[in-house]
């Protein structure tokens, strides 16, 4: 991996500070194995044994045994397909070192204390802005599309912080932010780009998994000695997570399903004491 950041510090006040990174990263020879689509357009390169086909259409319930009595020849004749197009039956990948990744951004954070005669106040806010993520792709021997904004890369990532904390009370609310993705990903995902949603009923809206939000709040009290006693509430105001149809497959009228969709608002209290 070749790296570099460049990154600054701005001490407005003694009690307030700005932060912003620039990162930069390169990693090559990465483990992985090429995709299906990849080792198919390159068939007539591979080695033998990479790409398996059988000539054979006598155990392909697809093309042969019709439920409507036709002759195997009248099925493959119906679908276009010749004795020649032998039918798949497996794809063998190993893993190699032939991936590369690219990807740069900004952090960003901003941290400040307000005291006041009713207790002290604090803001913390880190973001992260993702200007580019590319992947390098075999077929095209060089990177595919900028996937920063595209399905589980946003291009903003920003948690915000707002803190209180008077005698032994300390309380805090987080606000997570994650931007709209395309539900598309690279150049060769033609399932989720703008035609693909079409054919699979979905409007240009629902063709994105659209802003993420979610507030969290959290007390601890430290009043008696070594002890600290905290509850935390995650998720405060039970939002749904934005609905995400790729993760579900395609569209079939029931709301895509995931742990936090499924859990809603959450609670935990934790108790600490220290013997020493």
């Amino acid at each position: 991996t070749k790296s570099f950041t460049l990154g600054t510090v701005l001490q407005v006040t003694s009690r307030w500070s700005a932060a912003f990174d620039y990162w930069n990263s390169h990693r090559k020879n990465e483990i992985g194995t090429k995709s299906v689509q990849d080792l198919l357009v390159a068939e007539s390169s591979q080695a033998p044994g990479v790409v398996n086909r059988n000539p054979s259409f006598a155990n392909d319930p697809t093309f042969s045994h019709d439920p409507n009595g036709l002759s195997d020849a009248q099925v493959r004749a119906k679908y276009g397909v010749a004795d020649g197009d032998y039918y798949l039956t497996s794809i063998d990948g190993s893993f190699q070192n032939l991936f590369q990744t690219k990807t740069d951004g900004v952090d960003i954070g901003v941290k400040g204390a307000i005291p006041t005669a009713f207790g002290d106040f604090a803001l913390d806010i880190d973001g992260t802005y993702t200007h580019s993520y590319r992947v390098f792709s075999p077929t095209l021997n060089g990177f595919g599309d900028n996937q920063a904004g595209r399905y589980t890369y946003p291009k903003f990532v920003v948690n915000t912080t707002v803190s209180y904390n008077v005698g032994n009370f300390d309380q805090s609310l987080r606000y997570v932010f994650n931007s709209s993705t395309a539900l598309k990903q690279d150049f060769d995902d033609t399932t989720w780009d703008t035609a693909g949603c079409a054919s699979n009923g979905l409007s240009a809206s629902e063709c994105r998994v659209h802003t993420y939000h979610r507030v969290d709040y959290n007390v601890t009290y430290t009043g008696v000695k070594n002890l600290t006693v905290g509850l935390f509430i995650g998720n405060l105001f039970q939002r749904r997570p934005p609905v995400d149809y790729r993760a579900f497959g395609v569209p079939s009228g029931v709301i895509p399903s995931s742990t936090e969709d499924a859990q809603g608002r959450t609670g935990k209290i934790v108790l600490s004491y220290k013997f020493l």
